[in-house]
């Protein structure tokens, strides 16, 4: 069988530019309606073909995806299920893991380079950026994102006219491109569309090169329950293809075969000869979203889909027909008692499901330190792991991760200028998960803001007042006194290879000596080590 457009058809040809774009399924302008979404500006215009001499090809279809944008994105490069790849939650993704080959192996063998290029939300610091993800480049859209807005991780934050342009420059080397778009902002996507359409046309005219672009309406969420979160949501999706000639090529297999997110990598792979079978006997899906310090194991069942055998299991202990396609109709639930056979059917291939999951769950996260290519590394309060601070009386502070740069600014502001709201804030740090790469000597600087930020209002919500700074590198401990009104602190420690963790705190923001975290830190290998102080790796 052929999956998803014919291997060898497209082999024949000039290999096409392959293009998916994520948005919010309004119109380019920003305007709502059926009429207005971001795909219809794809579509064939005769007065557009007439201009240009380009016709597009179009086919529409659905598939059942995670939900959630993160989610969706690392279904598609890792061609697995998104808590395989580790997304537990949307904007909390401290349990992302990055395992094994993925579609962009794929893409790089086949000769592709690879951009990403809008709202990235699987992490900004190594082994969790783009490049380690698999992409040759990045361009990152500025959002509310704190880290994104003042260019953490080495990503590229530019405005919208630069990159345009650094979009033009990489992708007209003479090779086949494969991009990957998240432009979901009303204010960007009509430059977003011209620029991608305008590309594929000066392309198929200069290199008669092919295109095939796939735009993906991430904003149709359907739970299964009124009042309830859903398995999954339904995901209307649109293929435009221009210059393939192959009519075989157009039409196999996307509408009948892509049926959930993940099929959607294993088509892409296909669409350059690189996928395998799409058919699958069981279909899975977890509203997940639990919080991070929960154990997964209790959600091994709670919140779960299987889907398999003409039926579907919920929560491990509700059986239900399916209504058509793979959804469950939840009006006629099924007698367990009277259905012992197929109930563990479904049942053992679930657990099969979760044993390779609970490993994807399981596995530490750590960010990668001292590398060769990798001078500094740096952590952000989006990362934070749950704090190793102690009280005596049992507690630790809260490590509620501060996603985005408004929240941070006005937590800040008001720690700097609402006595009441300082003297109430309570304890609020956490840890960080750290590969050394190299042994060597260490430099870690601490901070409450970048130290590059340059507005003045955001320069004087960097200032510390005077209390006691500290950095935990596993068990080794570094007390300095903090003087009043300074930015930053750094200390230099020396540390063996392996996987440890890291914490670093202030006393003095906050009333009756509560811990407050630094929720910037920079760590960067400056030399060979001096003395044996080792951090305890795990």
């Amino acid at each position: 069988m052929c999956v998803v457009m014919c291997p060898g058809a497209i082999a024949a040809e000039m290999k096409p530019n392959v293009i998916v774009i994520l948005n919010e399924g309004e119109g380019p302008f920003g305007e709502k309606g059926e009429n207005s979404k971001m795909e219809n500006y794809f579509r064939p215009d005769k007065g557009e073909e007439t201009k240009t001499g380009v016709v597009w090809d179009v086919y529409e279809s659905t598939l059942l995806a995670a939900q959630g944008r993160a989610a969706l994105t690392a279904a598609l490069i890792h061609g697995k299920e998104s808590l395989q790849a580790g997304v537990v939650e949307e904007m909390g993704w401290r349990r992302k893991a990055v395992t094994g080959p993925g579609l962009l192996d794929v893409y790089r063998k086949a000769g592709y380079t690879s951009l990403f290029y809008g709202n990235w939300k699987l992490g900004d610091s190594p082994p969790f950026d783009p490049r380690s993800r698999g992409f040759d480049a990045a361009l990152v859209v500025q959002s509310g994102h704190l880290n994104h807005e003042w260019g953490s991780g080495g990503l590229a934050s530019v405005d919208h006219q630069a990159r345009l342009k650094s979009f033009t420059e990489w992708t007209t080397k003479g090779r086949p491109v494969f991009c990957l778009i998240d432009d979901g902002h009303a204010s960007s996507q009509a430059a977003t569309a011209r620029m991608i359409k305008d590309f594929a046309v000066a392309q198929m005219k200069n290199e008669a090169r092919p295109t095939v672009l796939i735009v993906i309406a991430v904003n149709e969420h359907r739970g299964l329950k009124e009042g309830e979160a859903g398995f999954y949501d339904v995901l209307k999706w649109s293929l435009y293809a221009a210059g393939i000639k192959n009519e075989e090529a157009k039409h196999l297999a996307w509408r009948q075969s892509v049926r959930v997110d993940k099929d959607l990598s294993t088509g892409l792979a296909g669409l350059i000869g690189g996928a395998g079978e799409l058919k699958r006997d069981f279909y899975f899906f977890h509203q997940a979203g639990w919080k991070a310090d929960a154990a997964p194991e209790k959600y091994r069942h709670r919140g779960s889909l299987v889907v398999g055998k003409g039926h579907a299991l919920v929560n491990g202990l509700e059986l239900y027909p399916l209504s058509g396609g793979l959804e469950p109709d939840l009006t006629k639930p099924l007698d367990i008692s009277e259905n012992q056979q197929l109930h563990s059917a479904l049942l053992a291939a679930h657990a099969r499901w979760w044993q390779q999951t609970r490993e994807a769950l399981y596995d530490p996260r750590a960010f990668s330190v001292g590398a060769e290519n990798q001078q500094v590394t740096r952590l952000t309060a989006e990362d934070w792991r749950p704090s190793k601070i102690i009280h005596q009386d049992g507690t630790a502070p809260s490590s509620k991760p501060i996603i985005f740069q408004d929240s941070l600014v006005d937590v800040l502001n008001a720690l700097r200028t609402d006595e009441h709201y300082r003297n109430t804030f309570p304890a609020y740090s956490g840890s960080w998960s750290v590969n050394i790469i190299r042994a060597g000597r260490y430099r870690i600087t601490a901070s409450l803001l970048p130290r590059e930020v340059s507005k003045p209002e955001e320069k004087a919500l960097a200032v510390l007042r005077g209390g006691e700074a500290f950095v935990q590198w596993g068990r080794n401990k570094v007390q300095l006194r903090l003087l009043d009104g300074a930015t930053a602190v750094s200390v230099l420690t020396d540390a063996d290879a392996g996987v440890t963790d890291l914490e670093c705190w202030f006393t003095g923001q906050l009333a009756l000596e509560r811990e407050l975290g630094a929720f910037f830190v920079e760590i960067e290998r400056v030399g060979d080590k001096k003395f044996d102080l080792k951090p305890e790796a795990r």
